[in-house]
């Protein structure tokens, strides 16, 4: 089901998020989401993108990707849950999407907090 939503704000959103994996500070990204109209923090969207009931929650599950992890221990089985909560709110293959987390996480990579483990990434496939 593609509904072809052209929206500034819901795409500065969107690359707000994609900005997560290249950030070097937490709280300087975090702060940066208190200029944008869209935030996933449960805030209403325009009236112009009230019409699909599903939006808000897929908003909202989107931000918890990476919002339920921000200041507590990594715990992967939240982040698998969202992303599946994502998927199947926008009528996505919860197996296509994690295989995708999947494939961007990479061994040794710089980014911030502690690299997903083999163990974790292997669980994850069939969790599904």
């Amino acid at each position: 089901m593609t509904h072809h939503i052209t929206y500034e704000a819901l795409s500065l959103f969107c690359d707000h998020l994609e900005s997560l994996a290249s950030a070097v500070s937490l709280p300087h990204w975090e702060d940066q989401s208190t200029t944008l109209e869209i935030t996933g923090l449960g805030d209403p969207l325009s009236e112009s993108l009230c019409g699909d009931s599903k939006l808000l929650a897929l908003v909202d599950a989107a931000r918890e990707v990476s919002a339920s992890q921000f200041w507590t221990a990594w715990k992967p089985e939240e982040v698998q849950n969202w992303l599946m909560r994502c998927a199947l709110l926008a009528g996505l293959s919860p197996a296509v999407v994690l295989a995708n987390a999947i494939r961007l996480q990479h061994a040794g990579s710089d980014g911030w907090g502690t690299v997903v483990s083999k163990d974790d990434l292997s669980s994850w496939a069939f969790n599904v």
